[in-house]
């Protein structure tokens, strides 16, 4: 399959890989033959068991691509180290990715201001040299951004990346105990972003708890 990728695979749009028991040199092994095919626009690998060295290196490999615009790891276990590559990878230059979905990748509060963080500054580093930043749709459900102290910073850059992307148009952060009392702060921080984007069409809080307090921060 990565042989044929990497030399005929010239029609091919979408790949979907997702529950195949792929593992972290197998990903690795697909980025590289993603180096050379410029036809893959849509990846899935989904629900595998890559762990976060395998994220690490698919995306360490996957720099070279520049014509992948959407990547599904959906129930991968990315890891801090996994997250600190996904920023890398959409900081990247050649990044044109428009859609990730990281829904149920055990993210802690972390890994989610390590992403959102690069996201703002791929958009600053790329109006500063002309270009502009297209990532549209974030997703992050079920993941634990609440988690520890750190959720209310995970929250306020989100809503960092929220002001600044002006392409980011869809964000998905359901099932993330946001309304919680643990995560009370995590809403408030995270509504100063939604009343400030320019972009944002499509928000998904679903399973949040919000509670009476949760929706008066973000009608306020």
């Amino acid at each position: 399959l990565c042989s044929w990728l990497a030399q005929a695979g010239g029609s091919l749009r979408r790949l979907n890989l997702a529950h195949n028991k792929i593992a972290a040199a197998d990903a690795r092994a697909i980025a590289e033959a993603l180096a050379t095919n410029t036809s893959l626009q849509d990846l899935d690998l989904g629900a595998n068991p890559i762990e976060p060295d395998g994220v690490q290196s698919f995306c360490a490999a996957a720099t070279a691509n520049a014509s992948l615009r959407k990547l599904g790891l959906s129930y991968v276990h990315v890891g801090a180290a996994g997250a600190v590559a996904l920023g890398e990878l959409l900081d990247s230059p050649a990044c044109a990715l428009v859609a990730l979905d990281l829904d149920g990748c055990r993210l802690t509060s972390k890994g989610v201001t390590t992403i959102a963080a690069a996201i703002a500054g791929a958009e600053e580093g790329q109006r500063r040299g002309g270009r502009i930043a297209k990532l549209e749709s974030l997703r992050l459900e079920d993941n634990a951004i609440d988690a520890g102290d750190g959720g209310p910073g995970a929250c306020a850059a989100l809503a960092r990346a929220l002001s600044v992307c002006r392409s980011l148009s869809s964000l998905f952060v359901g099932g993330n105990g946001l309304g919680s009392p643990e995560g009370a702060d995590c809403i408030t921080a995270l509504a100063a972003g939604i009343a400030t984007s320019a972009g944002l069409r499509v928000l998904d809080l679903g399973g949040n708890q919000l509670r009476p307090h949760g929706l008066r921060a973000l009608l306020a």
